[in-house]
């Protein structure tokens, strides 16, 4: 029994409707997943707005009182420390947001890696200063740049053993 004409078109025409159903099903679908994703990233937005407000303003407050207790007596002087200090907690909100994340790109990873390398390289200067320079001076720098390795201890951690077992950088979430 072989099919008429009829048959076949009526048959090929259920299944472009069947088709456009499916096609339409995914669009919104599709339609959905973006407006989560925007919500989702919307989301994320603010809270990196909201977290670099708090951080700024606690810092702020918490670097200007250092420094008049390091004793700063000129404006050249409290210039020079608050920015050593801001330098020390700059990368907070970088490091929140790659702990937020959760997933880190390998640009990004080597790139703080590096910043703080950098830092850690520089507690080798001090003590080469410490023990070369009669009268050592740089106790500012020495305790910011200490504050600032320690901010990428957890970093450092997870740097190691991602490298270590040949994967992509994560944090735990």
């Amino acid at each position: 029994m072989s099919k008429t004409n009829s048959e076949k078109i009526a048959g090929l025409e259920a299944g472009v409707v069947a088709l456009e159903q499916d096609l339409t099903k995914l669009r919104e679908e599709a339609d959905l997943a973006k407006k989560e994703n925007a919500a989702q990233f919307t989301e994320v937005l603010q809270d990196i707005n909201n977290l670099t407000k708090t951080v700024k303003v606690n810092t702020l407050v918490d670097l200007s009182s250092l420094v008049f207790l390091c004793r700063a007596i000129s404006s050249w002087h409290i210039c020079w420390a608050f920015s050593i200090y801001l330098e020390a907690v700059a990368i907070l909100p970088q490091l929140v947001l790659l702990q937020r994340s959760g997933n880190v790109d390998n640009l990004i990873g080597q790139y703080v890696f590096f910043l703080g390398a950098y830092c850690a390289l520089n507690i080798l200067n001090w003590i080469c200063r410490y023990l070369t320079q009669p009268h050592f001076n740089g106790w500012i720098s020495c305790f910011s740049g200490l504050i600032q390795t320690t901010l990428y201890a957890d970093f450092f951690y997870y740097y190691f053993i991602s490298w270590k077992s040949n994967s992509k950088l994560q944090f735990p979430a």
